[in-house]
């Protein structure tokens, strides 16, 4: 499987670039869970992108990008009530909606650009988006609440509360919602330790700011111990084309994914995805010097989607393409 995709990949190697430097030709995604995390169908909305981060406890973190560039939508689909909170952005003016909660109407002010609202998910809700609309939407389970609540020394059960008639302005939580949008454009490029850094960071914002208990986050003031460092180091060497994720560096070292994130930064200097691509950068560097793969072949085996993806990442950080670079130095 994986030769018949490297060779696919590589007989068509040059993929076109939009004006956002993203690969073009990718589908949107849409997970098959795709109805029950979100209040739409991907075939009601322009752009239906989902992107699933795992969580240890099994509950996972759903996180959807929906655009409606035309008025008239509809009644939103029904979808079970359950132990999660629905945290959005509206990334362009939301003008008109009508509301139901549990069966009984909701007033709803006009939405502001940048403006968010956070959603119990207990309840039942329905919707009739009269306006077009662009919304990044985040499905976090009570699961992945509790996580950080515990690791604050709460108890379990924080709910997180906002205004339901109005939305407000948060612009931490709008920017970390933004940085996921090349992810959840190109899911098959996205570094799983960047996407799941992102998300807790996210989770933890809302459970600070918005929680029941109004945790107050301290900073992690130890980092890891050298085993934990070493062992950690040793998994995302071993085999830098896998895309690990956070809760299972976080497992090895017998620590929360959050607790994890902060120390191994601490210990490092870097997040754990900034590492991991440093170091897959330099092995890059090293194969384009001394071998005669094809780029191709390099962007796949230091974990790139394919050699566009390389290329752009590449370009990036080292300030010229990998073509270019290895021209320069066989000269």
């Amino acid at each position: 499987m994986r030769a018949t995709r490297r060779e696919a990949l590589c007989a068509n190697s040059i993929v076109d670039l939009g004006d956002d430097g993203m690969a073009s030709g990718y589908a949107h995604s849409a997970d098959i869970g795709f109805r029950d995390r979100t209040w739409t169908l991907p075939r009601r909305i322009d752009v239906a992108n989902a992107l699933t981060i795992a969580m240890p406890q099994g509950d996972d973190i759903v996180i959807t990008h929906v655009v409606r560039r035309d008025p008239g939508h509809g009644m939103t689909e029904p979808q079970a009530t359950a132990k999660a909170y629905s945290a959005r952005v509206y990334l362009e003016a939301f003008d008109c909606c009508d509301v139901w909660r549990d069966g009984k109407p909701v007033r709803l002010d006009a939405l502001k650009r940048g403006e968010m609202q956070i959603d119990d998910m207990r309840h039942e809700w329905r919707a009739n988006p009269t306006s077009p609309f662009n919304i990044i939407n985040f499905f976090i389970p009570q699961a992945a609440i509790d996580e950080i609540a515990e690791e604050q020394g709460a108890h379990r059960g924080v709910a997180l509360r906002g205004p339901t008639e109005a939305g407000w302005t948060d612009i931490l939580f709008g920017d970390l919602a933004r940085s996921l949008l090349p992810a959840l454009a190109a899911p098959e490029q996205a570094n799983k330790l960047f996407t799941d850094h992102l998300t807790r960071a996210a989770v933890a914002h809302l459970t600070a700011s918005y929680g029941s208990l109004r945790l107050k986050l301290e900073p992690t003031r130890s980092g890891l111990a050298p085993w934990q460092e070493r062992r950690v180091k040793e998994m995302m060497m071993a085999d830098l084309a896998r895309n690990i994720g956070l809760a299972e560096l976080a497992m090895a070292c017998r620590l929360s994914p959050s607790y994890f994130s902060t120390a191994f930064k601490r210990s490092v200097g870097y997040p754990p995805y900034k590492w991991l691509l440093m170091k897959r950068l330099e092995r890059v560097q090293d194969l384009i010097l001394n071998t005669k793969q094809p780029l191709c072949e390099i962007a796949l085996d230091t974990g790139f989607a394919d050699q566009s993806h390389l290329t752009r990442i590449f370009s990036q950080h080292i300030g010229s393409s990998p073509g270019a670079w290895r021209r320069a130095r066989a000269a």
